[in-house]
């Protein structure tokens, strides 16, 4: 009741972990029955869908300053709750997560709100990362369950949600160079994803971490330098400019000097590019004005 009662407000990140603390203790004693857990599952998803769809409609920019940075202690808590769940009903939660419900007219997007609302909760991004695995085995690459499944991981890390190690696993996959991705939305994500998980990946590379963080930069750079000149770029160059202010923002003085003429060649390319603005200097569209103000932060912080 609870839950009903709050579903339809103002969005929160807080108050949505708040709200979800008592279900990994509720799980751990109503048994093995997999139609229950179905149907405790299915209402919790339908009252905080509204709250879950706000979570990842900001992380299709990446950009989390915030609600959601104050909400990470409680997933902490959420966190420490999990072991609370056995494995058995686990497997069950999982199992309700892959089924879209009966009237979701959109499978792709149901399973990414579900795993969000499941990894949050329960599974920390284990989860996300035998979905990646499988997806990007599958032939042909479905790059819109790719993009669904990083957007996902985006959200955990800025939520604090995601381990260390499957971190690493994410980056190590989506990074592979045998992974061939096409699609803008899903090169948008890669690159917000390359963004997100530097701190973390970098952190965890006990040998080589450098030569690792200067990678990341150069293939922001290369992916977003690829896409300017192309249609439907938006999305791409965005998320490569926001990438390369996250990772800057907090990059020591000497790493900023070795890319600084690189970065600002790119915001300048950006600014001449035809495809963003017109011949007088305007933004074509809401996104490409969102575009040139993510550039000139990006100028001040690597000017700084």
């Amino acid at each position: 009741r609870v839950l009903g009662a709050v579903g339809d407000g103002v969005p929160s990140a807080h108050l949505l972990s708040a709200l979800l603390r008592p279900l990994p203790q509720l799980l751990g004693t109503i048994g093995t029955d997999a139609a229950l857990i179905w149907q405790v599952m299915s209402c919790v998803f339908a009252c905080l869908n509204r709250q879950l769809k706000v979570l990842l409609s900001l992380s299709a920019s990446a950009t989390h300053d915030g609600e959601e940075g104050r909400a990470q202690d409680v997933m902490q808590q959420l966190a420490a709750a999990r072991e609370a769940v056995p494995a058995a009903v686990m497997d069950i939660v999982l199992q309700w997560c892959d089924a879209p419900g009966e009237n979701e007219y959109d499978p792709c997007e149901c399973w990414k709100h579900r795993a969000l609302l499941v990894s949050v909760l329960l599974d920390g991004g284990r989860f996300l990362t035998s979905s990646l695995a499988k997806e990007l085995k599958a032939v042909p690459l479905k790059e819109r369950w790719v993009t669904a499944i990083l957007r996902v991981g985006i959200e955990l890390v800025n939520l604090g949600a995601m381990g260390s190690n499957d971190m690493v696993v994410v980056f190590d996959r989506i990074s592979d160079e045998s992974v061939k991705l096409i699609e803008p939305q899903c090169n948008s994500a890669y690159l917000g994803t390359l963004g997100v998980f530097f701190r973390g990946v970098v952190a965890e590379c006990e040998v080589g971490s450098l030569a690792l963080a200067k990678w990341i930069v150069f293939e922001i750079l290369e992916t977003g330098r690829w896409w300017l000149p192309r249609a439907r770029n938006e999305g791409v160059v965005y998320e490569a400019v926001w990438a390369l202010r996250h990772i800057m923002s907090a990059a020591e003085l000497d790493f900023i000097r070795e890319f600084r003429d690189e970065c600002l060649q790119f915001a300048e390319d950006i600014e001449r590019a035809r495809m963003l603005f017109t011949w007088d200097g305007t933004p074509r569209s809401d996104e490409c004005a969102k575009i040139r103000s993510e550039v000139r932060l990006l100028s001040a912080c690597i000017a700084a």
